[in-house]
């Protein structure tokens, strides 16, 4: 669970007349990431294939971003040998048809043409050898600077300016002489200009606009017409064009894969990395591609792996959280779960409130459904979902209820906000120093892992001067193991010199060893306003039957309401907050991270079969 999938790099020597079934059977089992190989032979494909098979595949895709999946169940198809398809296969072209006729661009004409709108310029006839004419789009401040412009450089012009809202729009008739300085003044203040040689734009903006309106109608009943025919061929021919589309998807990966092997006369070389788990699946399926003539050895290089992190069940929405800041490196221990512990553990502290914990489920439940299984706002989501757990155990133990105290759950309050300050500030950073001393233990792991024992050493180090020096403080400060406050003093500035000596980079960090304890505080802090927010809450809003229902709705509506929001800033600032603690200070402990991921080839089919 703290280390990354061990990976193994391979070289794959087969003949050519099985390259072809080798990279299907690949593309099907999906266990390989194919690197293009380093050895010094030829290329095995230049990429006119892949281009081939792109241009079809581009007409497709845009098949289908006009046409709709059908709701009705589909099953996936044997479909007949693509060549033979792409000939069948007449429903795409139908559907450029159908676009190519209701793309007419009446809109943007009209909406150009009502700009012009109360201008009495006839655009049918602006042909003159002498004059030129030009239309512009712009704020008031631009059009006072562009008549400045124009009168300074002494252009021959006569401008009609309407004004649109807060825009100024410019019809400008000039001398086409003075063409150039006419761009040097557009171009000093900064002109939009429009395009008034669209071929809609042919006579009087009033008589445009009118025109084109009347067009828009009947456009609007051919589009009815439009649609129904696009609805029939999402009925009758969706899957037979997704398929395809999926067909041809496969095909071109195909071929990308073929530009990353080697040849020589006869053979081809492949190279890859592969988890060492899947290394039989690897051989069984090549002696199913291949009748067993294939070789494949172990490659030993300085090539760094990538990296395939172990999904922790119920903590795999943090794997996202951790590629999206930074996946480890496959020579490093990955710290997710130590990372998901840690953050629920100060995500619920910050919170602790039965009721905020029962409402965060809710909350997260509904946003699990609204936000697509693949991205970060489901994976947050997903994280509110099992961190209300935490946030319950703490209200719990706090004895806290929508801010409210009840008196059955004071024999297991271990934690009191108000009226235990110091012990709760003193338990935050006792969490901190914990959280720190592992982090320089994974440090030390690591560290050890790539033979540099004097870097590693000076975790351990670092680590006593940690638990010295914090009985060294705690006994000087607050009494308490007074007697060997000396002792422990004694053995922190000795570990510190020791550090020093082994490595110059692990004694800069001994200003962070104090302010990174510290910053733990943080969670006694946002912890501390959560709980008295919601108390005042409490103090001012508490419905009561006292007064009539009426009073009792309105005010508990105002309750809520008001508790909804101190528990939604909660949870937004305990995940910010929690994160920070655990990426600033503590994977600064041990984590170098930039880790590649593993993306093995692989083609997921939905409508076809192999």
């Amino acid at each position: 669970m703290l280390r990354t999938v061990p990976m193994q790099k391979i070289r794959i020597v087969a003949l050519k007349d099985a390259e072809y079934d080798i990279i299907r059977e690949l593309q099907g089992i999906g266990v390989i990431e194919i690197k293009k190989s380093g050895l010094d032979l030829e290329n095995d494909e230049e990429p006119g294939q892949a281009a081939e098979v792109s241009e079809q595949l581009v007409k497709f895709r845009s098949a289908l971003s006009f046409i709709e999946a059908p709701k009705k169940k589909f099953t996936a198809m044997q479909p007949l040998e693509l060549q033979e398809l792409l000939k069948r296969c007449r429903a795409t072209k139908e559907v450029e048809e159908i676009n190519s006729e209701r793309v007419k661009g009446t809109e943007y004409a009209l909406a150009t043409s009502r700009l012009f709108e109360g201008m009495d310029v006839d655009f049918g006839k602006l042909s003159s050898k002498v004059l030129a004419f030009r239309a512009f789009n712009t704020d008031p401040a631009n059009a006072r600077l562009f008549r400045v412009q124009v009168t300074e450089k002494g252009i021959k012009s006569d401008i009609i300016e309407s004004v649109k809202g807060k825009r100024s729009i410019l019809f400008v008739a000039f001398d086409a002489s003075q063409r150039s300085m006419m761009d040097e003044a557009v171009q000093r203040a900064r002109m939009e200009e429009i395009d008034i040689t669209e071929g809609a734009l042919n006579a009087k903006p009033r008589v445009v606009i009118a025109r084109l309106e009347k067009e828009k109608e009947e456009e609007a009943k051919e589009m009815a017409s439009v649609e129904q025919r696009f609805k029939r061929i999402s009925e009758e021919h969706y899957v037979e064009i997704a398929s395809l589309a999926e067909l041809l998807e496969a095909e071109y990966e195909r071929a990308q894969v073929r530009l990353d092997l080697k040849k020589t006369e006869r053979t081809f070389v492949m190279e890859g990395w592969v988890p060492k788990k899947s290394m039989d699946r690897l051989y069984d399926h090549m002696r199913k591609a291949t009748k067993q003539k294939f070789y494949i050895e172990e490659v030993h290089d300085d090539e760094m792996a990538p990296t395939l992190l172990v999904k922790p069940g119920i903590f795999g929405p943090f794997d996202y959280l951790m590629g999206f800041y930074s996946l480890p490196r496959s020579d490093e221990i990955d710290p997710t779960l130590i990372f998901a512990l840690s953050f629920m553990v100060f995500y619920g502290m910050m919170i602790s409130d039965v009721g905020y914990g029962i409402m965060s489920l809710i909350f997260g439940t509904l946003l699990v459904k609204k936000f697509p299984e693949e991205g970060l706002m489901n994976s947050v989501a997903k994280i509110w979902q099992l961190a209300s757990i935490p946030i319950m155990a703490f209200g719990l133990v706090s004895n806290q209820f929508f801010g409210l105290s009840f008196a059955p759950f004071k024999g297991i309050m271990l934690i009191d906000w108000v009226n235990n300050v110091p012990g709760v500030l003193t338990l935050t950073l006792l969490m901190g120093i914990a959280q720190i001393i592992v982090g320089l233990a994974i440090g030390f792991v690591n560290e050890s892992m790539h033979h540099h024992m004097k870097l590693a050493i000076s975790k351990l180090t670092s680590i006593v001067v940690v638990i010295a020096g914090t009985l060294a403080i705690g006994g000087a400060l607050f009494g308490f193991m007074s007697s060997i406050a000396t002792t422990t003093a004694a053995i922190a500035i000795l570990a510190s010199i020791v550090t020093i000596a082994l490595s110059g980079i692990e004694a800069v960090e001994f200003t962070n060893l104090i302010s990174h304890s510290l910053s733990y505080t943080r969670i006694f802090g946002f912890g501390l306003a959560s709980v008295i927010l919601a108390s005042l809450i409490d103090k001012a809003f508490t419905p009561s039957l006292s007064g009539g229902i009426l009073p009792f709705i309105a005010i508990g509506a105002v309750f809520l309401a008001l508790h909804s929001m101190n528990m939604i800033l909660s949870i937004f600032e305990g995940i910010v907050q929690a994160s920070r603690l655990n990426f600033i200070e503590f994977f600064t402990k041990f984590y170098k991270g930039g880790g590649e991921k593993f993306s093995p080839y692989h083609f997921d089919r939905r409508y076809t079969k192999e």
